[in-house]
């Protein structure tokens, strides 16, 4: 159920019954006109929002059925806009009748009615209200008895009908008992609206039933319409199926602010934020030298708004100014919803804003004008009402009459009045209807900027121009350049709406043909063909419908060319594509050839080659559809191995007519069934570890088949390619760890001091992370860790100290490294080592690779690319540069040939950095999707390890060194630790959590909160919900997060010993160790002892050093009445608890739980934690610790026996007590054997 400030109401009923009037009383305003009349006042669906009761209800006003002007085609077309209008779908179906007038037949008609355009299930979201309920003379209950036809009426609307009294239309609570009404009808919903598909559903019957019933001509001709018509109409219903895709969910809006500097854009997004987030002066010089956008939940939607630097008169030059609008279409991706033109009107109305619309249309293109929106501040500035003035005002009149007319005011003494906020989104909402539910896109920008460019290019007067700008020839380049990379905007972010689809099929089946349709481009490549045009695994990837589709082509299955190896590594390669794994596998079936064997074997082939579960996440596509001359279904029941074959597929299955491509609701129809079927598969698609697991079993019963010879021999393979093959088999096992999502990617930057490595990083991440300056001493003395999301990855770069010449000892200098693989784990994907192009190369950077090989290992040259910077600083191309600098050439080499340039003069340039990710991943498919590992770290460690013990000459070394035996041994237990790296930290995208505070404080119910999901049961108690300890795992924000509930300290009705055997438990659950203790605490109740002294039970039970792992949960944030800050510096030992755990501290509100930024807010905080305490989680041998020092403090105290009697406790059970608490200090090597099984 969508939160209570949200309601859809849709009108309904014959003319003349009230809708329009009694919408108007539910708002509480005039909204809709109204008149007595037996003409419908509404002959289009209109729609007014409001903040009723702290809640914002969408009411829409319908035409009056039956008796209407309307011809039966323009009220379907209402119908359908009706069902646009309240996306995703409406709340309640209000049937209005009015009770002053007889009832007719049309009237009992109505249910049926909507049931017949709407759906059976539509009568489930249907309340009848009854209008001018004081004209009759008996109570509505006794009305109704003696109106037996009205009773059946509500009787078919379940029951539910509510009376609106005419004259007492200001009596609000006649409004919240219809309200109250709505709501019960919604929980007994299951808190489920009226939805799109639903509406679809029935359409697709309608179109279903018309084109088999025969007296359809009748029907024409009766509604006197001919064939063209009837074509039209039956379009608009089809149209009807694609609601809920025109339009995204209102909870999404992106706003750009453009106009002069000064006019108030910073402010207008504050007022429409309800917050100051962007900074705000008055002032003639832009306040925004840079886009800057902030989002937030605005009357129950997200609203993004992005503040631009201000135009004309701003001091960016022309060139920062075309980087800004790259950088505002990348942060508005898929595009805004609205430009508002934001203008003064207490200033003079100069050259410059008249040609505003003009600029936005130069650069936006001239479809720009039909998004853009003119919002005027200080309304409360101008004398006249705002009509007048534009009346008297004719150029800025022209200015409104460019952007169709559109506009709103602010009045910025009155900044507090959300409705002139209310008011702006409505007119947006407007706005994106008559656009029809569509927003600006990057397609349109990058069509704009290609037209830019090809006018440029053919303009003679081009250097006149340049010069004019003051800009020289290099200066045109790179602003070229930049233009250019306005086109890339559209893959810059990765749509959540993602879908991996791998389509699968014998050959000439049409897998490429029909790959094209869903993508609406040829993309692979087609042709009508027996021999498989797909010889390799394809993938291409297309913006459809708002969302990014990416689809994989594979080589035909059976009867193609390619051998069993070959086609075995075509699946590898299939799910490396498709990771982290396809929604969907389309198994494509001509439908015009005889169905073969080898079809009746596909979905077999499948589950033998992707497990039994693959099924699930398996469609049917038929093609060739409009070549079969009976309906589908007719055709399935008739060809029985066919209908077999889909019933393999759980019965799903969708046709594509070849000759009707361009209609596109035939891909959206076959999303639709994906989209079903995930959430059918409870949201899930097919996974790496299904394929994993299906290999694993594949290579077992491999291994065991006696036969294994003889079908060596029949497939005409020798022993040596049957290894080759085994060895393909088994590669395929490690999928899943082969290529990590292309949104992780790890990078260690390694080289000499002064080569520009944390500059390098910056450039990497695109933002100033890492400190940088021009030196000849190590910036970093310690490794630093940054990440980032480039181009819709999360990208974690680290920088190390300078090798060879650096300050850092020997000893220094290994911690570093270790502390490097620690930050990298599971391992980095490259190391980039770094080289100056404009400096001597020395003997230093010829021994480069060697060191990196002797400290990582011979195999880590695999894993390195050779970056040189200052490409620009070198007069010849970097290939002649390299042949004539054969020591250079000879360390590229040593990195099998794997080098890439970074221009420092052009940091700004994106593509260098998009070019040296797409070789990294490109050496990453070459390793076999693998990255380096801690497991080849700790191999090489331990041969190191084993050479320095076997060595006469250690001690001349150790002298020479002037380290002495004590550092040495220290210097071997930095070496020994690096050997653990791999279990010390798990991947950046696995948290484990532990949920710590007293019963009743909102542990399990925020766990579920942080999971998403109601995973652990909750309930309002006051005695614990969680009495032993419970674990669930789930995806959040795309990384695994492992939360822990435990029993509730101090009041929980378990006894000393079963908590101390709880907390083993969770220890050994959270093995390796948990990543952050979250103590709860409740904002809403009295602050107690025991909440006073949790921190130090914890310590007491985890040790001291348990505080640094510790964020201290408050939940119930909405029922206090002030700020935090203020809350906690009014109490202080609240305030105090916080201090003892650093500091750290986030709010859950409850009233909001499905706003996930607050979940998202608080992971960050736990990132930083982590990060900042050196990326270490707390580990089980701090908790070994800490039972060891418990058990030895017990064991020299002498009032233990004392303490025994005081429990109520014999000796007996002490020695059982004991045992436990002996047992928790072995957790580690119970969890270090199962660290070891997952190795």
């Amino acid at each position: 159920m969508k939160h209570k400030s949200d309601l859809r109401i849709v009108m309904m009923g014959k003319t003349g019954v009230g809708k329009s009037s009694s919408g108007n009383t539910i708002l509480g305003k005039i909204k809709f006109e109204q008149k007595d009349s037996f003409e419908s006042v509404s002959k289009k669906c209109v729609q007014h929002q409001q903040m009723v009761e702290g809640r914002k209800l969408l009411v829409i006003d319908t035409p009056g059925l039956f008796d209407t002007s309307l011809s039966e085609n323009e009220l379907q077309e209402e119908i359908v806009r009706c069902m646009q209008m309240s996306v995703p779908g409406p709340h309640v179906f209000l049937l209005v009748i009015r009770l002053d007038v007889r009832f007719t037949e049309e009237e009992k008609k109505a249910v049926k009615w909507i049931q017949e355009n709407f759906g059976e299930k539509a009568a489930n979201y249907t309340i009848v209200l009854f209008t001018r309920g004081d004209q009759i003379d008996s109570p509505i209950n006794t009305f109704l008895t003696e109106n037996k036809q009205i009773e059946e009426l509500v009787r078919e609307c379940k029951g539910r009908y509510h009376v609106f009294y005419n004259t007492d239309r200001k009596n609000q609570s006649q409004v919240t008992e219809l309200l109250e009404k709505i709501d019960r009808m919604v929980m007994e919903n299951g808190g489920v609206h009226y939805t799109n598909e639903m509406y679809n559903e029935t359409q697709r019957k309608i179109k279903e039933e018309s084109n088999g019933k025969p007296n359809r001509d009748a029907r024409e001709k009766k509604n006197g319409e001919n064939e063209e018509n009837m074509k039209k109409d039956g379009k608009k219903v089809e149209e009807a199926g694609h609601v809920a895709s025109v339009l995204a969910d209102k909870s999404d809006l992106r706003i750009v602010m453009m106009g002069k500097t000064g006019v108030g854009k910073s402010s207008s997004g504050n007022t429409i934020l309800g917050k100051i987030k962007f900074e705000q002066k008055d002032s003639f010089e832009s306040v925004s030298k840079k886009c800057v956008q902030h989002q937030q939940m605005v009357e129950g939607r997200k609203l993004l708004v992005i503040d631009t630097p201000g135009l004309f008169d701003t001091s960016l030059s022309e060139n920062e100014l075309q980087e800004e609008i790259v950088r505002c279409m990348q942060m508005s991706v898929p595009g805004p919803h609205v430009f508002l033109l934001v203008i003064r009107l207490d200033v003079r109305f100069t050259e410059e804003e008249k040609k505003a619309v003009k600029w936005i249309q130069e650069n936006f293109g001239e479809k720009a004008a039909n998004y853009t929106i003119v919002l005027f501040t200080r309304g409360d500035q101008i004398d006249s009402p705002i009509n007048t003035f534009l009346t008297e005002n004719k150029q800025i009149e022209e200015l409104v009459r460019e952007c169709k007319g559109r506009y709103h005011v602010f009045y910025n003494t009155d900044r507090k009045n959300q409705s002139q906020v209310t008011e702006l989104l409505e007119k947006i909402d407007r706005m994106v209807m008559e656009n029809g539910g569509e927003h600006y896109t990057n397609e349109m920008y990058n069509e704009t900027q290609r037209k830019i460019k090809e006018e440029s290019n053919g303009k003679p007067n081009r250097d006149a121009r340049e010069k004019k700008n003051g800009e020289n020839e290099e200066n045109m380049k790179k602003d070229g350049k930049k233009v250019e990379e306005a086109g890339h905007v559209a893959s810059v972010l990765a749509d959540k709406s993602d879908l991996r689809i791998v389509m699968m099929g014998k050959t000439g089946v049409g897998k490429s043909s029909s790959g094209n349709t869903i993508l609406g481009k040829i993309k692979f490549e087609q042709k009508d063909s027996f021999e498989s045009v797909s010889k390799k695994c394809v993938q291409h990837q297309q913006m459809v419908e708002g969302r990014k589709l990416l689809v994989i082509d594979t080589p035909g299955l059976f009867d193609t060319s390619l051998s069993e190896n070959e086609l075995q590594e075509e699946i590898v390669r299939c799910m490396q594509m498709s990771v982290p794994g396809p929604h969907v596998f389309l198994l494509v079936i001509r439908l015009d050839v005889r169905f073969t064997e080898e079809e009746k074997k596909a979905v077999k082939w499948i589950q033998e080659n992707f497990g039994e579960k693959a099924a699930n996440y398996t469609i049917v596509l038929f093609t060739r559809g409009d070549q079969i001359d009976s309906p589908i279904n007719t055709f399935l029941t008739e060809n029985k191995q066919i209908e077999e074959l889909v019933r393999e597929c759980k019965g799903r299955y969708h046709v594509f007519y070849n000759t009707d491509r361009k209609n596109q609701s035939q891909v959206t129809e076959l999303l639709e069934k994906i989209d079903r079927m995930v959430m059918e598969n409870g949201g899930e698609h097919y996974t790496n570890e299904m394929y994993n697991e299906t290999q694993r079993k594949i290579k077992e019963e491999s291994n065991g088949k006696p036969n294994r010879d003889a079908r060596e021999k029949k497939n005409g393979e020798n022993e040596e390619n049957m290894k080759k093959d085994g060895k393909k088999v088994e590669e395929a096992g490690h999928v899943a760890s082969v290529l990590a999502d292309k949104s992780d990617l790890r990078i260690v930057m390694m080289g000499k001091t002064g080569v520009g490595k944390s500059s390098s990083g910056n450039t990497i991440l695109g933002k100033i992370k890492f400190e940088q300056k021009d030196s000849f001493e190590s910036v970093s003395k310690k490794c630093v860790q940054h990440q980032q999301m480039v181009e819709g990855r999360k990208l974690l770069v680290i920088d190390t100290p300078g090798l060879f010449d650096t300050s850092l000892s020997e000893n220094e200098l290994q911690e570093e490294i270790v502390r490097c693989m620690q930050m990298s784990v599971p391992g980095p994907h490259v190391f980039l080592l770094v080289i100056r192009l404009d400096v001597r190369f020395t003997e230093e950077e010829k021994k480069a690779v060697k060191w990196i090989q002797e400290n990582f290992g011979e195999k880590a040259a695999n894993y390195t690319i050779v970056l040189f910077t200052r490409g620009d600083q070198i007069d010849s191309p970097i290939n002649t540069f390299l042949t004539e600098n054969k020591q250079i050439e000879e360390l590229v080499r040593e990195c099998k040939g794997r080098y890439h340039v970074f221009y420092n003069t052009d940091r700004k340039n994106q593509s260098q950095v998009t070019e040296l990710l797409e070789k990294i991943d490109r050496m990453v498919m070459e390793n076999g999707g693998e990255h380096y590992t801690n497991e080849m770290y700790n191999e090489t460690q331990r041969k190191i390890k084993e050479e320095s013990n076997g060595k006469p000459n250690r001690d001349a070394r150790e002298k020479k060194n002037g380290e002495n035996e004590e550092n040495m041994k220290k210097d071997g237990k930095k070496v020994e630790e690096a050997g653990h790296v791999a279990s010390v930290l798990a991947d950046e995208s696995d948290l484990r959590i532990v949920m710590m505070g007293k019963t009743g404080a909102g542990k399990s119910a925020s766990g579920n909160t942080i999971l998403g999901q109601i995973k652990f049961k909750q309930k309002d108690s006051f005695k614990s919900v969680s009495k032993k300890c419970v674990q669930h795992e789930q995806m959040v924000e795309g990384r695994k997060l492992l939360v822990i509930d435990t029993p509730g300290l101090f009041d929980t009705s378990l006894i000393e010993k079963e908590l101390q055997e709880e907390i083993v438990r969770c220890v050994q659950m959270s093995g390796p160790g948990p990543h952050v203790f979250l103590l709860v605490i409740r904002l809403d109740v009295r602050f107690t002892d025991e909440e006073k002294k949790a921190v130090k039970w914890i310590q007491e039970n985890f040790g001291e050093n348990a505080a640094k792992y510790t964020i201290v949960l408050f939940t119930r944030g909405d029922q206090i009445d002030s700020p935090i800050n203020t809350f906690l510096t009014e109490n202080k030992q609240i305030e105090e608890l916080v201090r003892e755990c650093k500091g750290r501290y986030h709010v859950f509100y409850n009233t909001d739980r499905k706003n996930q930024s607050q979940v998202t807010e608080l992971l960050e905080k736990i990132d930083r934690m982590v990060m900042e305490n050196g990326g270490e989680h707390y580990r089980n041998e701090m908790y070994n610790e800490t039972q060891s020092k418990i058990k030895e403090e017990n064991n020299g105290k002498p009032n233990s026996d004392a303490r025994e009697k005081k429990n109520g406790e014999n000796e007996e059970n002490m020695k059982k007590d004991g045992k436990k608490v002996e047992e928790a200090g072995h957790v580690a090597s119970v969890l270090a054997g199962m660290s070891f099984y997952f190795k």
